[in-house]
């Protein structure tokens, strides 16, 4: 019997699709057992700035250590359920983080389309297909989306290409970065720039 895919147990557990999975929904190759975990990409809804009555669930425990920025088929899987929760505290506000410049969001995401479009390794016909940035919840998170190249290491070659930086942009309340190609997605953290988070797509 085939393992059940995180992703189903992520769509029972909240009851709704995600719309930033596109880039990672296109590919009919199956990967080898050794690729990692399955992980949906965390559906993001419109936020404020944290009112001073909003509670807040604790951060939970990382599922890896920071050394080990994948989570793979090959551990447990409640291992595999922790990186979801992981990675929608990634991008949930705490009372202490900045409100949403929401246009401070949208400045960086139109500076990142070329900077993306640069990174993406894959045919230029799977690259015109994509929307290379998207504004997540009024900009807490911005997702690179990619044909292929994403990795743990994308989010910050982006900014580097744009003169931006993780803490300039947790100071305008973005809270995650977030890039996805049809096999990977990577969640960097702005409040910590060691706090990335990779799964991979798992295909039958």
């Amino acid at each position: 019997m085939r393992h059940l895919s995180i992703s189903f147990l992520f769509l029972a557990a909240i009851g709704c699709d995600n719309k930033p999975e596109r880039a990672a929904t296109e590919s009919k190759a199956a990967p080898s057992a050794s690729q990692p975990a399955v992980a949906p990409s965390v559906a993001a809804t419109p936020s404020a700035a944290p009112s001073a009555t909003a509670s807040y669930a604790p951060r939970p425990e990382r599922p890896v250590p920071k050394t080990t920025p994948t989570v793979t088929l090959k551990m447990p899987i409640e291992t595999q359920l922790k990186a979801i929760g992981y990675m929608l505290s990634m991008r949930s506000p705490l009372p202490t983080d900045p409100p949403i410049d929401a246009e401070f969001a949208k400045e960086v995401a139109k500076l990142a389309r070329p900077a993306v479009a640069s990174l993406d390794h894959g045919s230029s016909g799977d690259k015109s297909k994509l929307d290379s940035v998207e504004v997540i919840g009024s900009g807490r998170e911005l997702d690179f989306l990619v044909a292929k190249g994403c990795g743990s290491q994308m989010p910050k070659a982006v900014l580097q290409k744009i003169g931006k930086t993780l803490p300039s942009l947790f100071e305008k309340g973005v809270l995650v970065l977030r890039c996805a190609d049809r096999d990977v997605q990577c969640f960097q953290s702005t409040r910590d720039a060691t706090d990335v988070l990779c799964t991979y797509e798992h295909r039958n």
